[in-house]
C-alpha cells in the first residue's frame, strides 16, 4: 500500500478546531454564553493572543538609558486605560486585554512584558478568572497564577504591583 510519500520522509499535518463544531458548556447566563462561544477561536488558535501585540513589541525600541518604562498588564479593565492621554510623553506601555484570565496573560508574560525591558510592570487583573472566562477556576487557581507572575517578574529584575479583584 502506498502512502504517495517518499520512503524515509515524514507527514506533517496541521489541526484546528472549528468554532462551530466546538461545543462550549452552558452557564445559565446567556450574555456569558454567547461571550464564550464568540472567543473558541481564540482559546484554541491562539489561548494566550501572543498574537495580538507581536507587531508593536517588534516595532518598540529598547529603552533610552535611565527611561522609567512601566508595561501595564491585565484585562478589560486595564486595556481601555488611555496611557498617552493620562501620561502624555511617558514611556508606559498598555498590554492589558480584555476577556483574558491569568492563566492566559501568564502565556504571553514574557512577549508582552519581559521583552519590552521595563523597570516596573503593573498588573490588574482577576475578573475573568472569577467570572470563569476560560473555565472553572479556584481562588488557590489565581492566587498560583498570580505569584507565578510575580515570581518571574522578581527573577527579571522587574519591580511589580500586583491588584487583584477580591473573589
Amino acid at each position: 500500500m502506498s502512502t504517495g510519500r517518499r520512503p524515509g520522509t515524514r507527514s506533517t499535518a496541521t489541526i484546528r478546531a472549528s468554532p462551530a463544531a466546538a461545543h462550549v458548556p452552558g452557564t445559565g447566563f446567556p450574555n456569558l454564553d454567547r461571550y464564550r462561544a464568540s472567543r473558541v477561536a481564540v482559546y484554541t488558535d491562539d489561548y494566550g493572543e501572543r498574537a495580538r501585540s507581536r507587531a508593536k513589541n517588534a516595532a518598540l525600541k529598547a529603552p533610552a538609558p535611565g527611561e522609567p518604562r512601566v508595561v501595564v498588564f491585565g484585562d478589560s479593565v486595564t486595556d481601555v486605560w488611555r496611557l498617552d492621554r493620562f501620561f502624555p510623553g511617558k514611556p508606559y506601555i498598555n498590554r492589558a486585554i480584555g476577556g483574558q484570565t491569568t492563566s492566559q496573560m501568564l502565556v504571553r508574560f514574557r512577549q508582552d512584558v519581559i521583552n519590552l525591558q521595563p523597570e516596573v510592570v503593573v498588573i490588574l487583573a482577576g475578573t475573568n478568572d472569577i467570572a470563569g472566562s476560560t473555565g472553572p477556576m479556584s481562588n488557590e487557581d489565581i492566587e498560583t497564577h498570580f505569584a507565578s507572575l510575580a515570581e518571574v517578574a522578581a527573577v527579571t529584575g522587574l519591580r511589580s504591583c500586583l491588584r487583584r479583584y477580591c473573589p
